[in-house]
């Protein structure tokens, strides 16, 4: 099956390559900059999170905690359980022994929840 924007991509690809930009705007050079240096904060500020995360995980096990909140965010410590990889209902439902054949048991690791409130955020 075709999807319904390959004909007009066919009519319309040589005018596309024309329209390609071969001098920046003046504009772009800022903007890049800026929007490099603001994914490269947010990759730092995620790792920093992922560090955080295993702090109060470690510290949340060794004082037996299960949920912990404040007024800017909660905590619950979720366990580790084991399940499957494939979950289709239709699957199960019409083939049994194939879902049991195609199907791997895997274990989910402890991991945390962690919501910050709305207020928090701003």
């Amino acid at each position: 099956m075709k999807y319904p924007y390959d004909k007009w991509y066919w009519v319309n690809r040589n005018r596309m390559k024309q329209k390609e930009i071969t001098k920046q705007p003046d504009w772009y050079g800022t903007l890049e900059q800026q929007y490099v240096q603001a994914a490269k904060q947010k990759a730092a500020a995620e790792e920093r999170m992922s560090e955080l995360r295993g702090q109060i995980l470690e510290s949340m096990q060794r004082d037996g905690l299960k949920k912990i909140g404040t007024d800017k965010m909660f905590i619950q410590l979720v366990k580790a359980y084991e399940g499957r990889k494939i979950n289709q209902e239709k699957l199960k439902s019409e083939n049994p022994a194939l879902f049991e054949q195609y199907s791997t048991p895997y274990t989910m690791k402890e991991h945390l929840q962690i919501t910050v409130k709305k207020e928090a955020k701003e």
